[in-house]
């Protein structure tokens, strides 16, 4: 498995519709509801921008990719790799 940082942006106009798909993400990952090999580890959305980083454990880049397009946010995302995550555990964030 490996981590990577998603980037998205979208026009101010949409941020209603990104939040909604973002809860609903998030709440499928809390359910255990997302496909197998993918963990959302973290999401930070900009108080200033309409902009959003999401953190992800994933098997690959591409199937991340598919993941997201998948989904169908209306944003413009790009897919980081990153070898190591240090931080705040998932379960204490809850």
């Amino acid at each position: 498995m490996g981590i990577y940082l998603v980037q998205h942006e979208w026009e101010a106009n949409r941020s209603n519709e990104v939040k909604s798909i973002v809860s609903q993400i998030i709440e499928n990952d809390r359910a255990g509801k997302l496909p197998a090999g993918y963990g959302l580890l973290g999401v930070m959305l900009s108080k200033d921008e309409p902009r959003a980083y999401c953190v992800w454990e994933a098997e690959s880049k591409s199937g991340l990719e598919g993941l997201l397009k998948s989904v169908n946010p209306p944003t413009r995302n790009s897919v980081q790799p990153f070898d190591v995550l240090y931080g705040v555990s998932k379960e204490s964030l809850a």
